[in-house]
């Protein structure tokens, strides 16, 4: 997937206009947070962050795009959402602010 959008934006624009893909990948994310013992998943969270913060950055940075600060303002809001599913909201933070963090860097280096 990650691969399909960093080819073409338009794959990341078609991604992200699936209702539950952002919700999805952040809560795939979630135990890859604070566990990251094994090669195997270590390269599942490397991948997903670099997934998240590609598909976001291209949705703020597209002028067609609608929904970009849409999905900013979840993942500002992501852990009261991941309190009201039962997850850990203190894994929900450190995630959150570890991917704000990659995506404001990675609109420092355009």
């Amino acid at each position: 997937m990650f691969m399909l959008a960093q080819w073409d934006s338009q794959n990341g624009h078609l991604i992200l206009q699936h209702y539950a893909f952002h919700s999805w990948l952040l809560e795939l994310l979630m135990p890859y947070q604070s566990e990251r013992s094994t090669d195997s998943a270590k390269a599942v969270y490397e991948m997903g962050t670099k997934l998240h913060t590609l598909l976001i950055k291209n949705a703020c940075s597209n002028p067609d795009e609608e929904d970009g600060f849409k999905k900013v303002n979840l993942l500002v809001r992501w852990p009261a959402v991941a309190a009201e599913k039962g997850l850990d909201q203190t894994t929900a933070h450190e995630l959150a602010r570890y991917l704000i963090s990659n995506l404001i860097e990675s609109f420092s280096h355009s």
